[in-house]
């Protein structure tokens, strides 16, 4: 792609495990190969502020964890400031707190003298007790920072969350701001030719070199539920088709089932596409009883997804581990209307001499008819309009599904439209 590695590190880590597997270390780092990829160099930096700030924003909405470091007697400011900065993320600065007012604090930040704001500092009181309670929030700065603490800033530009009430930053004020405790993963790929276009696996290489997008198995919550209502839709239920969303036990070998709703409500008859939508759970484990859980796995080995599923009752809430590129590559076939595409992330690969030694070929495999597929994807529309994903909602038409599993370990936002699937963790 022409696109400096170094913007792009889990994306070609990535790269470079493939080319081990395929040709060995010897020929990869002597053999003088000349590699072209999938990636997309906007698209790249687009997910990276996406995840970067997403992560960030959801951080301090949990509070505030104290500063950096605490800068000690006689050592040099401006070696200390530089070492903390080198580990942090582009944009984002180690400064020194200089003096701390009810409304601002004074700090020392590359160089020069600038201001935290009150306006860009208000989240920063603790996070919940153990008893689950937060505590109140913060009126005045000096309890939350103190002369001499080391913390992370960053321009008010790449923190838009905190701009607020039509507050207006000033040329010398910082953001302030924390290495979040919770981490992400983002990839994007086209459906119709399989190009992986931009790939982040973490929130900071120099942190974790660990890439949750292709080495993490993760439950994916509901996000599993559209291979349930795809196998209904390919069996001849509609989009219209009610179940009475109720209380059920179901006997099974392991005992009886009671399968539960996140909000511990019901509903009554819902027809499926506001199921869906809402992300009901009983009328998905009602759903896939009746089409039977082996038509669901087969259905979603059909789409791509390789990884084991057993065929059980609870399949629709998603246990089974899988990866994000699985997952991602499985959305591709309804984004593709019912086409299934292989995602890659290389195009081509010469040795020193100009000879081609691998060149990718698109194949396409038609695995779902379109009228399912067509009307599966009207019903994940509705999920982002109407339910679930609607902070996800663009001005233009938009398919997607979210996905948690317990107590928000993780949760999912797989998006498309006709040309690119989206998947964020």
């Amino acid at each position: 792609s022409g696109f400096d590695g170094a913007d792009a590190p889990y994306f070609t880590e990535e790269v470079r495990r493939q080319l081990i597997r395929q040709f060995g270390e010897s020929s990869l780092y002597d053999g003088g190969l000349s590699v072209r990829t999938t990636l997309d160099p906007f698209l790249q930096q687009v997910a990276d502020n996406a995840l970067e700030q997403g992560l960030e924003a959801l951080d301090r909405r949990q509070g505030w964890r104290g500063p950096l470091d605490v800068l000690k007697n006689g050592t040099d400011v401006d070696q200390v400031l530089a070492e903390h900065t080198a580990k942090l993320r582009p944009n984002h600065y180690a400064a020194l707190v200089t003096k701390v007012g009810r409304r601002s604090a004074e700090i020392y930040v590359a160089g020069r003298q600038a201001i935290i704001p009150f306006e860009l500092a208000f989240w920063a009181y603790p996070p919940r007790r153990a008893d689950g309670i937060r505590p109140p929030p913060l009126r005045d700065l000096r309890n939350a920072l103190s002369k001499n603490d080391i913390v992370i800033v960053q321009p008010p530009g790449f923190t838009p969350d905190l701009i607020r009430n039509e507050f207006k930053p000033a040329p010398n004020h910082f953001a302030l701001g924390q290495r979040p405790a919770v981490e992400g993963a983002i990839v994007a790929i086209d459906p119709h030719t399989g190009r992986l276009l931009a790939m982040s696996g973490g929130y900071n290489y120099a942190d974790s070199e660990f890439n949750r997008a292709v080495q993490a198995m993760r439950q994916p919550g509901s996000a599993f539920k559209p291979f349930v209502y795809l196998a209904a839709l390919e069996k001849g239920f509609s989009p219209g088709t009610f179940i009475e969303d109720s209380p059920v036990t179901f006997n099974t070998i392991e005992g009886p089932y009671s399968p539960l709703n996140y909000s511990l409500k019901y509903k009554g008859r819902l027809p499926l596409s506001k199921a869906l939508e809402r992300s009901v759970n009983v009328v998905a484990v009602k759903l896939n009883d009746l089409v039977g859980p082996a038509s669901v796995v087969e259905t979603a080995r059909k789409t791509g997804i390789v990884s084991p599923l057993k065929p059980v009752l609870s399949l629709p809430l998603g246990a089974n581990e899988v990866t994000m590129l699985e997952l991602a590559s499985s959305y591709m076939v309804f984004a593709n209307n019912g086409t299934k595409v292989k995602p890659t992330a290389i195009t081509r690969i010469e040795d020193r001499n100009g000879i081609v030694l691998y060149e990718h070929q698109i194949r396409e495999k038609k695995v779902f008819s379109g009228n399912a597929i067509a009307a599966l994807v009207q019903m994940m529309e509705g999920a982002v309009n109407y339910g679930t994903g609607r902070a996800a909602k663009l001005p233009r038409p938009i398919a997607g599904k979210t996905g948690t599993t317990s107590d928000y370990k993780d949760a999912w936002f797989f998006g498309f439209v006709p040309q690119i699937v989206c998947a964020t963790w």
